[in-house]
């Protein structure tokens, strides 16, 4: 049951990655800043709070504490803040079934075209 309410809360907390993704595409600015709540690093488990990902002409630049990976943005970088949100990255399949489970028929209930 914990197990199925973690996939079921990273799926809502997925929307706003892809929120992310739209908005740094459309920025003109070459540096986004994008501060969170929390962060889960998927390698190690940790979770890092509260959390902010520099981002530079579309790539991940430094990912920390906000305080530090903003001390290395310029003046000029666009920020978006998601206030109490979860960033999960790993997660780039827009089209995913995470729940779903499918057990396919066996032979028996397999009909034959007539």
């Amino acid at each position: 049951m914990e197990m199925r309410r973690l996939f079921s809360y990273s799926a809502t907390l997925f929307w706003p990655l892809l929120l992310i993704a739209e908005l740094a595409g459309q920025s003109s600015a070459p540096l986004t800043l994008v501060k969170a709540g929390r962060l889960l690093d998927p390698k190690t488990g940790n979770v890092l709070s509260p959390a902010a990902v520099l981002i530079q002409n579309g790539k991940i630049k430094e990912v920390g504490e906000p305080s530090r990976v903003q001390a290395h943005a310029s003046g000029g970088v666009k920020t978006i803040d998601l206030g109490n949100a979860t960033l999960l990255p790993g997660l780039i399949d827009s089209h995913t079934h995470l729940l779903l489970d499918i057990i396919p028929p066996t032979e028996a209930e397999i009909q034959a075209p007539a």
